[in-house]
């Protein structure tokens, strides 16, 4: 994985994706709750 640089045009709500899946980073686009449950 690499970093992505943003910049915030406007002052807007988001949530950043921690899971590595989403189509649309740094957002969260909700990927992340299609995937199956991680292994304990």
């Amino acid at each position: 994985f690499t970093p992505h640089r943003f910049t915030v045009e406007t002052e807007t709500k988001m949530a950043l994706c921690n899971c590595k899946h989403t189509h649309n980073p740094p957002r969260c686009d909700g990927t992340h709750s299609s995937l199956p449950p991680s292994e304990e």
